[in-house]
């Protein structure tokens, strides 16, 4: 059910007839729900089996790509979605990845970004998390965007080795 709220909200607050980039997007579930919403979509994941799955749909471009290395356009994109993936970078690259995403983003834009709540990096199944705290996460922020970004805070439990997760919509 949280999903669904935090997709709404997401939509809620991106200007009309944009395009956005599902960042992560897995086997597509959200790319799918944005299509279905009239957006034009990049879904962008890592696993090529995963992009394989994504439905074909004439407004979602699918791309099997690392975040770190693909070659995004400055200002493309009124939304970026990023949940549950940046927190699978090292801290280094995570600040990193954050910029070359703020930078992709148009104004108005906005990016939501989903990360656990935890001090510190823990270890969950075979991957590493990078756990921040809600006010590590309003620092970064600070530090890293112009003043005209306000920041919202959905809080949401998520099942994932029992950490709780919090959702950032950062807009530009």
């Amino acid at each position: 059910m949280w999903r669904s709220d935090l997709r709404s909200a997401f939509l809620a607050k991106l200007p009309t007839g944009g395009r956005i980039a599902d960042i992560g997007c897995g086997a597509g579930a959200d790319t799918s729900f944005f299509a279905a919403a009239g957006l034009s979509v990049l879904a962008l994941d890592k696993c090529e089996r995963a992009i394989g799955q994504i439905p074909h749909q004439p407004n979602v471009t699918a791309v099997c790509a690392e975040l770190e290395t693909f070659d995004f356009e400055l200002c493309a994109f009124s939304g970026i979605w990023a949940c549950a993936v940046l927190c699978f970078l090292p801290r280094d690259r995570f600040e990193v990845s954050f910029d070359r995403l703020w930078l992709s983003l148009r104004r108005p834009g906005v990016l939501a970004i989903t990360m656990p709540m935890v001090d510190s990096a823990r270890l969950v199944g075979p991957k590493r998390l990078l756990g921040i705290t809600e006010c590590q996460m309003r620092e970064f922020l600070e530090r890293h965007r112009p003043s005209s970004v306000q920041v919202s805070v959905y809080w949401s439990q998520r099942h994932l080795s029992r950490l709780r997760w919090f959702i950032a919509m950062v807009e530009k």
